[in-house]
């Protein structure tokens, strides 16, 4: 380890781990968070490609404008 050694990683009780791994922790906390105090709050719609589009007898859309 360049004439360090190994003692270079536990420096402050391993305190280089805390930069490494916070952003995930937060990262899934924000996500759980976000989901539970605004998720539930929007109602469940369905895409606006799902509704009634006039097509041929394969489903293809007649005009391109159908599609949104």
């Amino acid at each position: 380890m360049i004439g360090y050694g190994w003692e270079v990683f536990s420096y402050h009780n391993y305190y280089f781990w805390i930069p490494i791994v916070a952003p995930f922790f937060g990262a899934i906390a924000a996500a759980w968070s976000y989901f539970i105090f605004v998720g539930f709050q929007i109602p469940d719609q369905p895409p606006s490609y799902m509704k009634e589009n006039k097509t041929d007898g394969d489903g293809i859309p007649l005009k391109t404008t159908d599609l949104a």
